[in-house]
């Protein structure tokens, strides 16, 4: 039986962790060792292409995964992986700008949260669709121009939905 305290504790001999939790079959366990900061570089590659993607997500959230191995995720299949390998401040930057162009809009939002982001990736972002725009004006290296501009571009917005909305109302109490 494994103790939940190897998992989560102390650094181990990567091999035993193979043995002891890889081999396993509890996804749970494989959760935590992915998620642990402890867990070793070889261990993190062989969880990097597990088949459960959401231990492959906990693989790319984790702070210590490298960037080789942040680089393969960064093809993965499931958004929520992509979306964890362009949050890392581990992945490289031109891992973080192929990433910018993923056709999964959370992903473009998670490159918008990495402060790794060049100036250029934020100017192209501030361009995309709202969620990925607030991101881009929560990065602290965002520049200022940049911050008003995507301001202005949101207060249009909710100026337009406004009006849109009042048209809608109208066309509903001109029907009663």
């Amino acid at each position: 039986m494994v103790k939940f305290g190897n998992i989560f504790g102390s650094k181990k001999d990567a091999s035993d962790e193979v043995k002891v939790t890889i081999g396993k079959k509890d996804p749970a366990e494989r959760r935590a060792l992915a998620r642990n900061t402890d867990t070793s570089g070889e261990t993190l590659k062989h969880l990097a292409s597990d088949g459960d993607s959401e231990i492959r997500r906990e693989v790319a959230h984790n702070r210590n995964t490298s960037s080789g191995i942040l680089e393969e995720l960064a093809s993965d299949d499931e958004w929520k992986v992509r979306y964890e390998v362009a949050r890392n401040h581990n992945t490289p930057s031109d891992i973080v700008e192929k990433l910018c162009g993923d056709k999964d809009w959370r992903v473009r939002e998670g490159v918008a949260w990495n402060e790794k982001a060049s100036g250029e990736i934020l100017e192209k972002l501030a361009s995309d669709r709202r969620e990925v725009r607030y991101a881009v004006l929560m990065n602290k290296h965002t520049p200022i121009g940049l911050v008003k501009r995507i301001e202005l571009e949101n207060e249009r917005e909710e100026a337009e939905r406004k009006r849109s909305d009042t048209e809608d109302l109208r066309e509903i109490r001109g029907r009663e």
